[in-house]
């Protein structure tokens, strides 16, 4: 049984940018464990942002990546964070670290390590795969020595674990990465499980469906995908509507004109301005199925809120939400560039409705924080131990 308090580091370059980390880290607090959080910040605004006042947990905001030069060289930001890190903690008080990054997080927990046998987990995100694997070969084999040394490996779906894997790692250490790594997704607000609808719906493929949006009108969201699509599916003979939500928040407004274009006299086409989480919910009460099949997608936390509705969702195969639930669990997996797929996709979930939309009201809390921060503290009590 542990009684002595982990004294845990994270490093989270993203920290300012959402509150996800902060609903993480309030949640751990809960735990018999004491937290200091390091910030690295580009603005003075962002300083002391999402900062938790409880007696356990303790923040580095720090104001150094306030020149384009960080952002472009790779090792000139790390360097900073490290000294800043060495002159303002007592390092050796630390029992690990949680680099929430594999790059820009994890080459600092690589360098504690090294320098002062600080063991560390490490999570593997979007821009981990999207970004730096994909572009920045120079930075590969860094990564390769992240993974290798890590005591643990935090992915956020199986498809990122797979293309990781997959793609990026050699035969010869790929069963070594595996025998570590594990798959804990991203929570939602607590706000979405208080809220969650469970009630079932009644519906026939010949009844009215109202597919719905909600994010930033951009073209990666693949809007007028969808707009074609919902097309097709009527002139097919399905009763299909369409509501778009999220007009005028963070808009690429080239997109925006060509949407409006695309939606010209189809009354079927609705845009909604972007809304508070709470009128949303009412909006999602009026809809059946959520659809965002965007070219790259993170976690997609939207699709987890939506799933904490009851409604069945469609999204993008191979990106951060798939392979959460076998194909045809809780909605499906399209390939966004094929309006084709789409459309035979959100046919079989018409014709399936019931049975998916029921699905669908049991799963939200694999989402919740309060399961995700059980999880997490168990690895970190493991290698604690250890």
């Amino acid at each position: 049984m542990l009684i002595m308090k982990i004294n845990l580091f994270h490093i989270i370059n993203g920290y300012w940018s959402r509150d996800l980390y902060a609903l993480l880290i309030s949640e751990l607090s809960e735990k018999n464990i004491s937290q200091t959080v390091f910030v690295p910040v580009r603005k003075k605004e962002d300083l002391e942002k999402f900062r938790i006042k409880k007696e356990d947990i303790h923040y580095l905001y720090a104001y150094i990546i306030n020149s384009v030069i960080y952002r472009i060289v790779f090792w000139l930001k790390i360097r900073k964070s490290i000294a800043y890190i060495k002159k303002n903690a007592d390092l050796k008080t630390f029992h690990l670290t949680h680099a929430h990054t594999l790059f820009s997080d994890g080459a600092i927990s690589y360098y504690f390590y090294k320098k002062f046998h600080i063991p560390y987990v490490v999570t593997v995100r979007n821009t981990d795969l999207n970004i730096f694997y994909k572009y920045l070969f120079y930075l590969r084999p860094l990564g390769k020595k992240i993974l290798m040394n890590a005591e643990k490996i935090i992915f956020l779906s199986e498809t990122y674990k797979q293309r990781l894997l997959n793609r990026y790692t050699s035969e010869n250490i790929k069963n070594n990465l595996l025998m570590k790594s594990i798959v804990i997704p991203n929570g939602i607000n607590d706000f979405w499980h208080q809220y969650s609808n469970n009630a079932q719906k009644k519906k026939c493929k010949n009844d009215l469906f109202t597919f719905v949006f909600a994010g930033e009108f951009k073209k990666n969201k693949n809007i007028h995908s969808i707009i074609w699509s919902i097309e097709i599916l009527r002139n097919k003979g399905y009763n299909c509507r369409f509501k778009a939500i999220g007009l005028g928040f963070n808009d690429d407004k080239d997109y925006v004109k060509y949407l409006f274009k695309l939606k010209a006299d189809k009354d079927y086409i609705e845009f909604v301005n972007a809304v508070k989480k709470e009128e949303l919910i009412y909006l999602y009460k009026k809809t059946d199925i959520f659809i965002m099949p965007s070219f790259k997608e993170s976690f997609g936390l939207v699709y987890a809120e939506a799933l904490s509705q009851g409604l069945p969702v469609i999204y993008t195969e191979n990106e951060g939400f798939d392979k959460n639930f076998e194909n045809g669990f809780v909605g499906y997996a399209v390939n966004p560039l094929s309006v084709e797929d789409i459309v035979r996709k959100s046919e079989l979930l018409i014709n399936n409705f019931e049975q998916i939309q029921k699905n669908c009201s049991q799963v939200s809390l694999k989402f919740s924080w309060k399961k995700i921060s059980n999880k997490l503290y168990n690895i970190y009590s493991d290698i604690f131990i250890k």
